[in-house]
């Protein structure tokens, strides 16, 4: 990764854990993190999209997923980490995202989960998939692969 521009990547994930140790390892590139929140769904009927460390309120799932999509066409990331698994599922997500957007999506899925997101994604060469669950080395050596490659 050579390039003058840094490399951007956009991790969409429900668990604040998980990035942290994403961000971890891909210490040379300029990472953001879209943080989920679910925990006062039910009661609340409300989701709260964290933002390093902002939170914006979101009444519904189509005002979340517009939040999402406006937010990483503003950051233009050369890759977005989308987890596929989460209560507002990365596939409702995808088709907004991907609208517009050039550069690449690695889904983070489960095997039970792979069948569905392959359809998806099908004929599109700027989207791939990681089973989970898998090791560090392999999330590292993918995004960089992908990152290398734009």
């Amino acid at each position: 990764m050579s390039e003058d521009r840094a490399k951007k990547v956009l991790i969409i994930e429900d668990k604040p854990d998980h990035m942290r140790s994403h961000r971890f390892l891909l210490g040379d590139v300029v990472i953001e993190d879209l943080s989920l929140d679910f925990r006062n769904i039910l009661i609340e009927s409300i989701r709260h999209l964290k933002i390093n460390g902002a939170t914006t309120k979101c009444h519904n799932e189509s005002d979340l997923i517009t939040h999402i999509c406006d937010y990483a066409k503003g950051f233009l990331p050369d890759l977005i980490i989308l987890d596929q698994i989460m209560p507002v599922e990365g596939i409702r997500i995808y088709p907004r995202l991907r609208d517009g957007y050039r550069g690449h999506i690695l889904f983070v899925t489960v095997e039970s989960g792979r069948r569905e997101v392959r359809e998806i994604v099908k004929g599109d060469d700027k989207a791939s998939i990681l089973l989970k669950p898998f090791s560090d080395n392999i999330l590292e050596k993918r995004v960089r692969n992908i990152l290398e490659s734009r």
